[in-house]
């Protein structure tokens, strides 16, 4: 119970740092860098941040709980939309594993 307070609290901390942290919507392109690193709630981005067909990749770490799971339709949609062909939606959710039901086991 000890580490699972403690955990809690260290997201918390960074959540905070986070939001009180002045941040710029992105890093554009440069010559010498084809990255673009844009950090915000995916459900605040549209078309007018990533275009259509334009990014090779998204990583993100999303909660993974039942509360969440809505909240990944929507991720797979925005996917769908901003994805170039064959780019890739990739998500580390490992140490949630054990809150989700796995309703293909059943």
């Amino acid at each position: 119970m000890y580490n699972q307070i403690r955990r809690q609290e260290k997201k918390e901390d960074l959540i905070r740092h986070i939001q009180q942290t002045p941040r710029a919507e992105c890093q554009h392109d440069t010559e010498s860098s084809r990255a673009k690193l844009i950090q915000r709630d995916f459900l605040e981005i549209d078309s007018a941040i990533i275009a259509d067909n334009s990014i090779d990749l998204i990583f993100t770490d999303p909660p993974c709980t039942m509360e969440w799971l809505p909240l990944y339709e929507l991720l797979g949609k925005l996917a769908s939309r901003v994805l170039k062909e064959g780019g890739s939606l990739v998500m580390s959710a490992a140490r949630y594993t054990s809150h989700i039901k796995c309703y293909s086991c059943n």
